[in-house]
């Protein structure tokens, strides 16, 4: 099973985490709920590293 982080582009902080077992059914999951500049995905999180992505407060689990 995979995890598409989706994450805030201003400030890096994750909205939302999509999971299942086809990736490009989570990335068009992403597109179709987040799909604007406002927003990036990513499988590789990087929690804690210079320009990695922020824990959100509200985080949205959804699943494929």
């Amino acid at each position: 099973m995979s995890t598409l982080f989706v994450y805030r582009t201003e400030d890096n902080q994750v909205v939302a985490r999509i999971s299942g077992d086809d990736d490009k059914a989570l990335l068009s999951r992403a597109e179709f709920e987040y799909g604007s500049d406002d927003f990036g995905y990513t499988f590789t999180p990087a929690f804690g590293a210079s320009d990695g992505l922020v824990p959100g407060d509200d985080v949205a689990d959804i699943e494929v």
